[in-house]
C-alpha cells in the first residue's frame, strides 16, 4: 500500500510540474522579454547561425564518400571441358568490395567535430544572448516603473504646492502673508512643476528605450498583456 501510495505521489508531482503556468503567473516584465525576444531581430541573428552551422556539419559528413574506395576484380581459371562443342573452357570472375581510405576518413572526423563545435558555440550565444536579452528588459522595465513612480510624486508635490500657493495669496490679500512669502511659494510651485515635467518627460524616455525591443508600443503591449 505504501508503495502504491508513493508511486501516485511521484505521478502527481511529474503531472503537476509538467503543466504550463497559469497566464496570471506570468508578470507584465515577463511578458515584455517573451515578445522583446519575439520581435527583436536578435533572435533571427543567432537562429541564423545555428542553422549555418547545421548546415556545416551537413557538409563536413559528406567527405565521409571520400574515404571510401570501391573496387572491382575480375578473375579467370580453366574449368572441365564444356560440353557444347568448341566453345572456351575458360570463364571469367566478377568480384566488388569496399576500402577504405585512412587520411581521408580522419580528416573528415576533423572536420564534423569542428562543425559540432561551432553549433555547440552557436546554441550557447543563443542561451547567453536570450539571457542577456531578459536582463537588458528587466532593466529597461525597472527604469520606466521607477520613472513612473517618481512622477506620481512629483504630481502630488506638484498638487500640494499649487494649493500652498492659492493659500499663501490669500492670505497676501488678506495681509495675513508677506510679499517673500508669496515669492517663495510661487518659486516652490513653479520647482514642482519643472520636477514633474521632467518626470514625464523621463516616462517617455525609458518607454522608447522599451519600444525599441518589443517592437510595439507599450501601450499597445499592455492590451495584448490584459487580453491574455
Amino acid at each position: 500500500m505504501r508503495i502504491i501510495y508513493s508511486l501516485l505521489l511521484l505521478f502527481s508531482f511529474v503531472y503537476s510540474s509538467a503543466q504550463p503556468l497559469p497566464t496570471e503567473a506570468l508578470t507584465f516584465e515577463d511578458f515584455l522579454v517573451d515578445l522583446a525576444w519575439k520581435n527583436h531581430p536578435t533572435k533571427a541573428i543567432y537562429e541564423q547561425k545555428i542553422n549555418i552551422t547545421e548546415s556545416e556539419i551537413s557538409q563536413a559528413k559528406t567527405g565521409y564518400w571520400d574515404a571510401l574506395l570501391p573496387f572491382v576484380n575480375f578473375t579467370g581459371g580453366a574449368l572441365a571441358p564444356n560440353i557444347v562443342p568448341d566453345a572456351p573452357n575458360v570463364v571469367g570472375g566478377l568480384g566488388f568490395g569496399l576500402s577504405f581510405r585512412l587520411r581521408p576518413l580522419y580528416s573528415t572526423e576533423h572536420e564534423v567535430a569542428i562543425a559540432k563545435a561551432n553549433k555547440e558555440i552557436a546554441d550557447l550565444e543563443l542561451t547567453g544572448g536570450q539571457r542577456a536579452m531578459a536582463q537588458k528588459i528587466k532593466s529597461l522595465h525597472g527604469e520606466w516603473s521607477l520613472a513612473k513612480a517618481v512622477a506620481d510624486q512629483r504630481l502630488k508635490v506638484e498638487t500640494e504646492s499649487r494649493e500652498n500657493q492659492k493659500l499663501v495669496l490669500e492670505l497676501f490679500r488678506q495681509n495675513a502673508a508677506e510679499y517673500e512669502d508669496v515669492n517663495n511659494a510661487s518659486t516652490a510651485f513653479q520647482k514642482a512643476l519643472e520636477d514633474r515635467l521632467r518626470a514625464e518627460m523621463d516616462i517617455r524616455l525609458a518607454a522608447i528605450a522599451l519600444e525599441e525591443w518589443i517592437g510595439m508600443t507599450l501601450e499597445a503591449a499592455q492590451l495584448l498583456y490584459a487580453s491574455r
